[in-house]
């Protein structure tokens, strides 16, 4: 009998639970973030307070902001909580655009003269509007190859454009590469003075140049000191492994973009390189500690230049 009471009591208040539960997620996750001052880096990155939203239905942003400005609610467009950044897992491999969604309320006055929105590295295309006006683009999105995957986004929004002390609501158009990954996959989203969010990303990727420089230094030095003693191999290969690696990092900074290359070069550049690095870094661990060159050493070296060519050839 108290086994049965118990049973009924717990079960009631579980779905009490559940349902306020559900209330309060869903009342979070579509608040509006109101943000109170644009002359610094405010971040649009989901909390519990506020997030963003997405939906796999294909809308208008144009339409769909100027009707959501106006308080007209669309009912056929079914949004969903999602957590920026991150990555969304779509349910099918044919979806191939999402539609992410921000809002905010903007302060009344800020004094800076010029705005800007980071957005991170997007998967793979996007065109991002900003109250239904288009404020940037990156990528092809009638290319089949990947575009900027990798690249963090930064656009400027111009003058009179937000709405002060009002909603505002940014959509991002994305066209996906890899199979069933879509969103704002990396880095971070924010809003302010695009003074400060260029410098910011700029101050952060010439710091790690400057690192790469002094690791070029290494490597040369390691080149010279094989030059001086062509027995010790040991510093050859761990002079190209430094140089190679120099490299890497390299194409995986922001930097990069300005040199105007294609992007699938770079990446193809930056596989191959990946490839080649573990193959030298084992010779120089066998020279230096003496170890003899085996069977399985000389396969899995012949493996790796296997995939350095294979990734010269792939067409991403």
């Amino acid at each position: 009998m108290f086994s049965n009471f118990y049973r009924m009591f717990f079960g009631v208040l579980s779905k009490h639970f559940l349902f306020y539960f559900l209330i309060i997620f869903s009342v979070s996750s579509g608040s509006i973030q109101k943000i109170q001052s644009l002359d610094e880096i405010v971040s649009l990155d989901s909390t519990k307070e506020h997030g963003w939203e997405i939906t796999l239905q294909k809308i208008d942003p144009v339409a769909f902001s100027d009707s959501y400005l106006k308080g007209q609610k669309n009912s056929n467009i079914q949004l969903e909580a999602y957590e920026a950044p991150g990555v969304y897992i779509l349910p099918e491999e044919s979806i191939q655009t999402a539609f992410i969604v921000k809002k905010f309320i903007a302060p009344k006055n800020w004094k800076g003269s010029g705005l800007a929105v980071r957005l991170g590295t997007l998967t793979d295309k996007d065109k991002t509007y900003l109250n239904g006006t288009l404020i940037g683009e990156t990528g092809d999105m009638n290319s089949t190859l990947p575009q900027a995957y990798d690249k963090i986004r930064i656009y400027q929004i111009p003058n009179g454009l937000i709405r002060k002390d009002e909603v505002n609501i940014l959509i991002i158009e994305v066209k996906k590469y890899f199979q069933k990954e879509i969103g704002i996959e990396q880095d971070k989203t924010a809003i302010g003075d695009s003074l400060l969010i260029q410098k910011e990303l700029l101050e952060t990727e010439y710091i790690k140049i400057l690192l790469l420089m002094i690791y070029t230094t290494a490597g040369v030095y390691f080149l010279f000191l094989y030059l001086r003693r062509r027995a010790d191999r040991e510093n050859l290969y761990y002079g190209l492994f430094t140089i190679l690696l120099v490299l890497y990092q390299f194409l995986r900074n922001q930097i990069k973009y300005d040199l105007g290359i294609e992007f699938i070069y770079m990446k193809k550049l930056e596989y191959m390189v990946l490839a080649t690095l573990v193959p030298l870094f084992a010779n120089f661990i066998r020279l230096y500690f003496k170890y003899p060159k085996t069977t399985i050493l000389k396969v899995l070296d012949g493996l790796y230049v296997s995939f350095a060519i294979f990734y010269f050839f792939l067409i991403m």
